[in-house]
């Protein structure tokens, strides 16, 4: 939705009219210019715009969305002189230099999308930098703009501008003319989406180890897997290009003190698998660690087509036993069952 346009919008139509009658009563006095290049960030209160206003941003993607930030555009303006609500931040100059324009967008109350770690600490918020282009110059920010605040830009006639917001050392950028995305992580706006899905129960009872003419029968009940679809994860960084991450979280009675005299050790590995159609992904990163009460927590990591939204997760509760006073390792007398569970994102 271009917005190279001018108006008189009604706070400076009402700028206009106040000026109008200082002129009546005494004389003018020049006021100071404001030149290309100068950017200034406030905060406002109440929307600039509605949904029915060619100004309104919020329903045309300009939405920007990180590991640790989002944010969004509510109105987008360009300007030919400088509203009165901006004076402040501007000291005494209200007039822009000849042959500039002011480019002026709201930013929303609340964006559109989350975070990606939302659900976790933002322990790595300082990766965000954000800054402003202005045709080939870069005019570094302090931090992102504040929701329900303002950018505002002074640019060249027709020079084109953008605001970048890096996180994690990936840039994406809007055109503060239009809002369109610059170089978007296209998965963050596309299906599938992200988010956590909790797999049923996994309820295990006798199953039975086997060494020689010894056995051992255990039992285990956890609560299934949380499985989460991401593009970035902290211990990994990025997915690679055309790729989405699949976090499996589970529980199992693993280690020591679970069972009196034995340990169930699980093959992880193997234990866990996931299926795209007929063709198994198997984890690139695998990592146990125990549970303070007890047992341990798996983590694995599957890497998967971005574009790719159903799964099916097998769980069997293969591996071995080890006999706390002999040292002996007892083998699986059989499979257990398979638990055969489907997610969509």
């Amino acid at each position: 939705m271009p917005l190279q346009r001018k108006f008189i919008s009604p706070f400076l139509l009402i700028l206009t009219l106040l000026a109008v009658g200082s002129a009546a009563g005494s004389r003018a006095v020049p006021p100071a210019t404001v030149d290309a290049y100068e950017v200034w960030t406030g905060s406002v209160q109440d929307p600039w715009c509605g949904t029915d206003d060619a100004a309104y941003l919020l329903d045309e993607d300009a939405d920007l969305r990180g590991p640790h930030f989002s944010l969004s555009l509510l109105c987008g303006y360009v300007e030919s002189r400088i509203p009165e609500f901006a004076f402040e931040e501007t000291s005494t100059a209200r007039q822009l230099a000849d042959d500039t324009e002011l480019l002026l967008v709201q930013i929303a109350h609340a964006a559109d999308y989350l975070p990606e770690t939302e659900r976790f600490p933002a322990v790595h918020a300082t990766s965000v930098r954000a800054w402003v282009e202005i045709g080939r110059k870069r005019i570094a920010l302090d931090a992102p703009p504040t929701k329900g605040g303002y950018l505002a830009v002074i640019v060249p006639e027709g020079e084109k501008s953008a605001l970048w917001i890096e996180d994690a050392e990936r840039a994406q950028g809007l055109d503060l003319r239009n809002g369109e995305q610059l170089d978007p992580v296209s998965a963050y706006y596309e299906e599938p989406g992200l988010w956590t899905e909790k797999l049923p129960d996994y309820d295990y009872d006798d199953v039975r180890f086997r060494n020689g003419g010894a056995t051992w029968d255990l039992s285990c009940d956890s609560i299934g897997a949380n499985v989460t679809r991401a593009v970035w994860l902290e211990d990994q960084g990025w997915a690679p290009e055309g790729k989405a991450f699949l976090v499996a979280e589970f529980w199992w009675c693993s280690g020591e003190g679970v069972y009196d005299g034995a340990i169930w050790v699980l093959d992880a590995d193997k234990a866990m698998t996931v299926w795209i159609d007929s063709e198994i992904v198997q984890s690139s990163v695998l990592e146990e660690r125990p549970y303070e009460s007890g047992g341990a927590v798996y983590t694995a990591v599957f890497e998967v087509p971005s574009d790719v939204e159903r799964f099916r997760i097998l769980f069997a509760p293969v591996g071995e036993v080890i006999d706390e006073r002999t040292g002996a390792t007892y083998e699986l007398e059989v499979l257990p069952r398979i638990t055969d569970s489907e997610v969509t994102f």
